[in-house]
């Protein structure tokens, strides 16, 4: 297994995560359960964990990528790039989570609303990150690339 292997099975922890996390802490929210809270602020946290591995495993995933594989290398390129903002936003998320975390489970009172908070953070995280996946799709996936649209349409029952 190479870095290109790590990094693709680890991309979706930052994606994913979020989402679940977004869901979790709605039904915290709504239904003022601190369980469903804790839950999503774990999520956080574990999506935080992958997108390390993702983020550290990007660089070699793209030099192979960059050498073995006839891909664009702007594409590789915006994607690493863009990467950065994603990984920032998803650190923040998860270190707001560990502080949630904590707070819930220590029954700190703190006169912020932590939990609304951390819910912004995670949607701007999903935003970033979910745009970084984006891009790395069209890395190979050319059917996201402004190209696709000249080609033709499929056609299942020919052929």
């Amino acid at each position: 297994m190479n870095q290109a292997h790590i990094h693709l099975l680890s991309n979706h922890f930052p994606v994913i995560g979020p989402v679940m996390g977004l869901i979790a802490l709605a039904v915290g929210m709504a239904w003022k359960s601190a369980p469903a809270r804790l839950a999503a602020y774990l999520i956080f946290i574990v999506s935080g964990l992958g997108a390390i591995v993702a983020f550290t495993s990007g660089e070699g995933a793209e030099h192979i990528v960059k050498t073995g594989l006839t891909v664009s290398k702007e594409a590789v390129d915006r994607h690493g790039d863009f990467a950065d903002y994603g990984f920032a936003a998803i650190m923040a998320l998860a270190a707001a989570s560990v502080f949630g975390a904590l707070e819930s489970r220590i029954r700190i009172k703190v006169n912020w609303p932590w939990d609304r908070i951390v819910f912004i953070l995670a949607i701007i995280t999903l935003a970033l990150c979910g745009w970084t996946a984006y891009l790395g799709g069209k890395i190979r996936h050319t059917e996201f690339n402004d190209s696709a649209s000249s080609l033709p349409p499929c056609n299942p029952s020919a052929g």
